[in-house]
């Protein structure tokens, strides 16, 4: 109902001179003096137009010009211009405008208060019309069936473009939602033309648009000049209509995830943020001297030379991340045995971890992991000790030690 629909929109536009255009259109169409329309008027209409386009039978001035601006916007540019075309919006327009389905439409059914069906009544009339098997939905044997039984109401060569119009979901079956989300779509499009071509030429003007103040279309009108497929700086009807479908169907995707939140000991936040405070000459990195003048680190020079692993000399933010990532998995592995917060584990706190059950002599066990781990000999495995024994293979993982089998393993 594309013709009619528009049609309708330019007619209440008229204002008062509704029922003189109406008038018009009807005597610029009337080829039997019924004073009223019928499909074949319509049809031999349209067939001109399909042939010239810049031809109006026995009509001139504002007739000529309604009914050439609605040609171009709600021809199909997928559909071949022929014959079969012509009869098919002949059939739409008898089927929106002859309102008491006597077969015409007379000035009075056209120049009368007239509201266009919701989209979700046309989807319901389509329906209506192909699903004879009451499936729920058309498909594209459904329209070739109808078509070739009457060529009238369409090329059934072009069927499947028909169905590809609106099968959203690539199913090749058009649900009575995707036909009213197609009709909804054509609306929009309809509706923004109708505030930003104001001459009905058929097409935005992306550039005079700009200068449209339009509350209610501002998101769209944001959308002009990427929906402007061949960069003209025009804005057909059909590219309104595959800009809105894109724009809609972007919106209905579910948003990413949200970043994790970075938390205060989040290593990526302390690498960026030591970083910021201690790259005083702002290379990009942070120097030995600048580190050692800075981090709190029992041997900061040990500890440097252990996260520079490209030993260049500076700490870039990479290995600081990683660096600070290592700490904190130390840190963590000593919490798990260094029960009363000592900031190390010693010989008593591995023995306490282990399950009696596991090994002969829990003692023994204890010193044989001590010694893996103590690499000064201390007593005492602090965090320095803890990343030195996971490079060196006694982590297990999950941030256990290796507490019931070979320390080394």
């Amino acid at each position: 109902m594309d013709y009619a629909l528009r049609l309708v929109s330019l007619l209440n536009a008229a204002g008062s001179q509704r029922a003189d255009m109406a008038r018009q259109l009807v005597s610029g169409m009337d080829r039997n003096g019924s004073a009223s329309v019928d499909g074949a008027e319509f049809q031999h209409m349209f067939a001109t137009l399909l042939a010239d386009p810049t031809r109006m039978p026995e009509a001139t001035g504002s007739v000529a010009t309604v009914h050439k601006t609605i040609f171009a916007e709600t021809l199909y540019p997928s559909f071949s211009r022929n014959h079969a075309i012509a009869a098919y919006m002949a059939h739409e327009a008898m089927d929106a405008l002859d309102q008491n389905g006597d077969g015409v439409a007379n000035m009075a059914e056209i120049g009368g208060s007239w509201t266009p069906p919701t989209a979700a009544a046309r989807a319901d009339v389509l329906l209506a019309k192909y699903d004879t098997a009451g499936k729920g939905y058309v498909e594209l044997a459904d329209i070739k069936a109808a078509w070739i039984a009457d060529p009238s109401l369409g090329d059934a060569n072009k069927a499947q473009q028909a169905i590809d119009a609106f099968d959203q979901n690539g199913d090749g079956k058009v649900t009575r939602a995707e036909l009213t989300a197609g009709y909804q779509t054509m609306d929009h499009a309809d509706a923004l033309l109708n505030v930003f071509d104001p001459q009905k030429t058929g097409a935005i003007d992306i550039a005079a648009a700009a200068n449209v103040t339009a509350p209610d279309d501002a998101q769209a009108q944001a959308h002009f000049a990427a929906w402007d497929s061949d960069k003209d700086g025009k804005l057909t009807r059909q590219e309104l209509i595959v800009g809105i479908e894109a724009f809609d169907a972007a919106a209905q995707q579910p948003p990413p995830p949200p970043p994790p939140p970075i938390t205060p000991t989040d290593p990526a936040l302390l690498a960026a943020t030591l970083l910021a405070q201690y790259d005083t000459n702002s290379s990009g990195g942070i120097s030995s001297a600048e580190f050692e003048a800075h981090a709190q680190v029992a041997d900061a020079a040990a500890t440097f030379a252990a996260w520079d692993t490209t030993a260049d000399g500076e700490l870039t933010l990479e290995e600081l991340q990683k660096g600070i990532a290592q700490v904190q998995q130390a840190q963590s592995i000593i919490q798990q045995y260094d029960t009363a917060g000592k900031g190390w584990f010693d010989v008593a706190d591995l023995a306490a971890a282990i399950d009696p059950a596991t090994v002969d002599d829990v003692t023994a066990r204890a010193q044989q992991i001590m010694a893996f781990w103590d690499s000064n000999s201390d007593g005492k495995v602090g965090v320095d000790e803890v990343i030195l024994g996971i490079e060196s293979g006694g982590y297990v993982g999950g941030q256990q030690l290796n507490t019931g089998a070979d320390p080394a393993a």
